[in-house]
């Protein structure tokens, strides 16, 4: 319910305080749940640039779950909305293993 507030916010352009504890709290509360690292993830994608640091800091914690829990789908969205450059340090160093597979053709 956190995250659907904070999409609905976002959706009508409103990221405000509300906005920013709803995005936060969702992530507090179900922080492994599959559809709220995706909805985040999402946000994240399209909102980085215009939240306050703590909204982008969770931002960059859910990134960091899902580079473990699903990274496919990390990846797919990254790629979607040109992110790969904000996601790829969560795969590993640059040349290493993870790090190649996952950003070395971006």
């Amino acid at each position: 319910a956190w995250m659907d507030l904070a999409l609905i916010k976002s959706r009508q352009g409103q990221l405000d305080d509300e906005f920013s504890a709803a995005y936060i709290r969702a992530l507090e509360l179900g922080p492994w749940e599959e559809k709220v690292q995706q909805r985040g993830a999402y946000l994240a994608f399209v909102l980085y640039d215009w939240v306050d640091p703590d909204v982008q800091q969770a931002m960059q914690a859910n990134w960091q779950r899902m580079a473990t829990h699903q990274p496919g789908l990390l990846l797919k969205l990254a790629r979607e909305y040109y992110a790969l450059d904000r996601v790829c340090a969560y795969f590993g160093e640059p040349g290493s293993k993870g790090w190649a597979k996952a950003c070395a053709g971006r």
